[in-house]
């Protein structure tokens, strides 16, 4: 009878324990379920640090306010998209505090500014998770870690936020600019880049094409084009100042763009009865040259040094409310 009642006693116990346990573990597991789908979920364009300012993407239905601090890693990733740049958190800082300083310049106190008035490349979340794939999360982190340490500071020249150009690439130093803290600054390792040097050939009637695309009312040889094409001048980086066409200068930047070429550092020749457009670098070669701020951030400089090289003369400075 005792042994019954024992029997008993421990079946009882044994469910009272098993009910406790599940009304425990079922709620608890279905909140971490929830919590999991939750943040798989969860949109990968929320900073770390919220700045209550925003850049506008895209325009009518599709537009899309994204806060300035979510913007700057994918305005990071915009311009380089090796790894190597990835593993340089000095470098990282550094181009965030660039790309904040712009996005500030351009906002002059207003709440929100339009990306095409930023005009800098960028990558959404979405097209970097499809790049990244499963290395999106890891990588993504980084990006959002450099913005959220860099924030919120911003470059200034005499107390006034600054307009800092940068370029992926240049033709072994920087351009000596209109601004004082635009100077030629000494980039050996850029022309080592295996992207340095980017070959255009085209034919005659291709090149007269694009050419009047930007001044319609140009006259020029159909099959001898570069019988009248001259590049004027250049400066002391190698990069094109003047360039003309039967004596009516044609702007610098608008050829580039219109030639699908990479840089205003360039020389056209003939080639096999084409024309062939040879350019050196990556962008305008005016500031901060990505690629040798990596290297630097790879020898041990840190931010505030690497920005100092590229804007002499002006301060790193906190935005203030």
């Amino acid at each position: 009878m005792r042994s019954y009642k024992k029997l008993h006693f421990l079946k009882t116990l044994f469910l009272f324990l098993l009910v406790f346990s599940l009304c425990i573990l079922i709620p608890a597991g279905i909140t971490l379920i929830m919590h999991s789908h939750s943040d798989g979920n969860k949109d990968p364009g929320q900073p770390l640090v919220s700045s209550g300012k925003y850049v506008i993407l895209g325009e009518g239905d599709s537009e899309k306010r994204m806060d300035a601090e979510a913007f700057i890693p994918c305005a990071v990733m915009g311009s380089v998209k090796d790894s190597e740049y990835l593993n340089q958190p000095e470098f990282l800082k550094a181009f965030s505090i660039v790309l904040r300083t712009i996005i500030y310049q351009r906002l002059n106190g207003s709440d929100s500014v339009s990306v095409k008035e930023l005009r800098i490349p960028y990558l959404t979340p979405e097209q970097l998770q499809k790049t990244w794939k499963k290395n999106f999360s890891k990588n993504y982190a980084l990006l959002q870690q450099a913005a959220k340490d860099s924030f919120p500071s911003v470059l200034t020249y005499e107390e006034a936020l600054i307009f800092p150009r940068f370029h992926l690439l240049n033709n072994g130093s920087t351009r000596a600019g209109s601004m004082p803290y635009e100077t030629a600054v000494a980039c050996p390792e850029d022309p080592s880049h295996p992207d340095f040097v980017k070959t255009t050939v085209c034919a005659p009637e291709v090149f007269v094409k694009k050419i009047k695309e930007l001044l319609p009312e140009l006259s020029i040889p159909e099959t001898t084009p570069l019988e009248s094409f001259q590049i004027v001048s250049k400066d002391d980086a190698g990069y094109v100042t003047c360039l003309q066409i039967g004596g009516t200068e044609i702007p610098v930047d608008d050829f580039v763009k219109t030639m699908e070429i990479s840089s205003p550092c360039f020389d056209v020749d003939e080639y096999q009865k084409g024309i062939r457009i040879l350019s050196k670098g990556k962008g305008c070669g005016f500031g901060m040259s990505l690629y040798s701020a990596c290297k630097l951030a790879s020898n041990g400089k840190n931010a505030s040094e690497i920005l100092a090289l590229f804007y002499p003369g002006c301060q790193i400075s906190l935005l203030s409310n």
